[in-house]
């Protein structure tokens, strides 16, 4: 899903392979979803929602009433 260009000249033939490529995108969906995502029906959702505010500065004794 991505060409990596690390010299000059290499441009062009990286966009034409990218341009030409052709599916693989339920796989990157996928991927992406999988490794970066919540999963909403996951016994840990909740800790993992504190665990990215407190990654945040937002750790949740700050929501907590006083």
């Amino acid at each position: 899903m991505a060409e990596t260009v690390t010299r000059p000249g290499q441009f062009d033939a990286a966009l034409e392979r990218a341009l030409g490529r052709t599916g693989g995108y339920a796989q990157v969906t996928t991927w992406n979803f999988r490794d970066n995502c919540l999963q909403i029906g996951a016994s840990d959702l909740e800790q993992k929602i504190w665990e990215i505010y407190a990654q945040t500065g937002f750790p949740q004794r700050r929501f907590l009433s006083r």
